[in-house]
């Protein structure tokens, strides 16, 4: 994407996106230290977001929150009827999951954003919770095993011991990252334990979940993405939604 155009109006060559109310448009971008990005992206960032970035002791986590939340502020005001983005503010719940204010004119909109080494991922939908999460796969990493001993639910656990071992960091960011984004969707954080709901996570498998201990698994739908061959994401949003991939923000 390129810078907003005068008057505000276009990204870049970019109109303004429509998003009907059964759609989650998922977006992603890859981040880097030479991203030449980097100056443009970083004068999009709100005075306190400057502050935090400079606060990063490594340079590569800095660039990230740079590019990340850079192409977070593009992205939404290709979604807001707003004359610039540095209108975009944010407010956040007891639990630090951010959405707009009313000052932004849309109380419809909402989005989340989760980023990994090398990668930022994006979901924006309208009246309707949504969460998103994405990892790196790496199959090297000793502890998967102890990880889904300590996290999973028994369910996802014994499914997990079974698979054979060339799918075993398949099935493993099949599970977290689907967990992680059901978490993220409710926006209670940790209060809402890992275990005490159950994710499919067999590779080949629809992305669904299975059970919740408060009864509402149906209220929500889940799907999955392969990135790059060689990162997972997953949305979770309060059912029924269509997903549309939009690419790359490059």
């Amino acid at each position: 994407m390129s810078p907003v155009e005068p008057g505000g109006r276009t990204i870049g060559q970019q109109p303004r996106r429509e998003l009907p109310g059964h759609e989650v448009h998922f977006w992603f971008t890859r981040m880097t230290e030479t991203d030449p990005r980097l100056t443009e992206l970083g004068h999009l960032l709100s005075a306190v977001e400057i502050e935090r970035a400079a606060r990063f002791h490594f340079e590569k986590d800095r660039c990230s929150y740079i590019i990340s939340h850079g192409v977070l502020r593009q992205l939404l005001f290709m979604y807001l009827d707003l004359s610039s983005i540095g209108d975009i503010t944010y407010e956040t719940n007891t639990y630090g999951k951010p959405s707009l204010p009313p000052s932004c004119g849309d109380g419809a909109l909402q989005f989340n954003m989760s980023h990994t080494a090398g990668m930022a991922v994006y979901a924006l939908t309208r009246n309707r919770l949504v969460g998103v999460d994405v990892e790196r796969v790496d199959s090297a990493l000793p502890d998967h095993d102890d990880i889904a001993a300590g996290f999973f639910s028994p369910e996802e656990a014994a499914v997990y011991r079974s698979l054979p071992s060339e799918q075993s960091a398949e099935g493993f960011y099949n599970c977290w990252t689907r967990k992680e984004s059901f978490i993220k969707a409710k926006g209670k954080g940790l209060s809402c334990p890992l275990d005490s709901f159950q994710v499919t996570l067999r590779p080949g498998e629809p992305a669904r979940l299975l059970n919740v201990q408060d009864g509402t698994a149906a209220r929500w739908s889940l799907a999955s993405l392969d990135l790059l061959g060689c990162y997972k994401a997953a949305i979770t949003a309060e059912a029924p939604w269509q997903l549309v991939d939009c690419g790359e923000v490059a």
